[in-house]
């Protein structure tokens, strides 16, 4: 399976999940409750992002130090 179509099966995954949990209400809500879940959603994705971003960098610093170390034995060896 195509990324594209994985991403499109989860999506259309989570609105029958919808579906089934809340029924067809979200096509009736107000505009405004649905901009406020909108946003609340790109502040999570921000959120969780930034979470990530912080272990990347520190995994990316703790293998920056693990290869100054290996250069320094290999230069003293």
């Amino acid at each position: 399976m195509l990324k594209a179509e994985a991403f499109f099966e989860r999506v259309r995954s989570r609105l029958e999940q919808g579906e089934r949990d809340y029924g067809n209400k979200s096509f009736h809500r107000p505009y405004g409750e649905l901009l406020d879940e909108i946003q609340q959603e790109l502040e999570d994705v921000c959120g969780w992002s930034a979470i990530l971003w912080s272990r990347l960098q520190r995994l990316r610093d703790e293998l920056t130090v693990g290869v100054q170390r290996g250069q320094a034995d290999d230069d003293g060896a």
